[in-house]
């Protein structure tokens, strides 16, 4: 939460559900680690499709009408140019929703 609180949410239901977007960013990054996906790269600001795996799915938030959704697309790994360093590829690419159903068919 307190990385969160940088954000500079305003006040109101436009600041609770850009909170609420941020913290579903998270969870759904946490949760795909959990399972064994890796950090991707990043959204972006112009991005039409927000996977909660990315980067930046923390920083840059679906906004209004728009969410996040697991890519059945390869994406690049995590790079040195993200704001992610700890997990950090740089060779591959994930296909999250592909991994995600090997992982729940082995259960």
């Amino acid at each position: 939460i307190p990385a969160l609180a940088l954000q500079g949410y305003g006040g109101g239901t436009s600041g609770a559900a850009q909170f609420v977007q941020s913290l579903t960013g998270a969870v759904g990054r946490r949760v795909g680690e959990l399972v064994g996906l890796r950090i991707t790269s990043i959204n972006g600001t112009g991005a039409t499709s927000f996977d909660p795996l990315a980067a930046d799915s923390i920083t840059i938030r679906p906004g209004t009408a728009r969410s996040y959704s697991l890519s059945n697309a390869n994406r690049f790994l995590s790079t040195n140019f993200d704001s992610v360093t700890r997990s950090d590829f740089f060779l591959g690419r994930q296909n999250a929703r592909s991994l995600l159903d090997q992982v729940i068919q082995g259960l």
